[in-house]
């Protein structure tokens, strides 16, 4: 595992909650997720201010990530990027509860998931 820990999106909007910037930074910069992108502290502050457009910084995560989303990628990137805005990447039903990702509740994808699966229908 080299040495990395795999946190999911319900611990990184709590560290940067909780003002834990190095341990943040340090987990987003591991091998499985964003090793060697040069936008962490962006990545950090975007988690302070969820209501924010972060559109330009997910969008170049997405670059930075293009062709290495191997399937340590494909678990960990959304935990990253959906909260702050890339709501297309969102499949685990578990993380949709977390205050992290309230602005993708409010999202025509979150919308359409709920439909898809037949929870709204369950809900009806």
């Amino acid at each position: 595992m080299e040495g990395n820990s795999f946190l999911g999106g319900f611990e990184y909007g709590m560290l940067a909650k909780m003002d834990q910037k190095i341990a943040f930074t340090i987990l987003t910069n591991s091998t499985r997720l964003l090793a060697g992108w040069n936008r962490h502290g962006n990545l950090y502050e975007a988690f302070h201010n969820l209501d924010a457009d972060h559109s330009e910084l997910v969008s170049e995560a997405r670059s930075f990530l293009n062709g290495k989303l191997d399937i340590d990628h494909v678990y960990a990137a959304p935990s990253l990027l959906v909260p702050i805005g890339a709501y297309d990447l969102m499949e685990s039903i578990g993380h949709h509860w977390a205050y992290e990702y309230k602005n993708y509740r409010q999202s025509p994808q979150f919308k359409k998931y709920m439909k898809q699966t037949g929870i709204f229908a369950y809900w009806k």
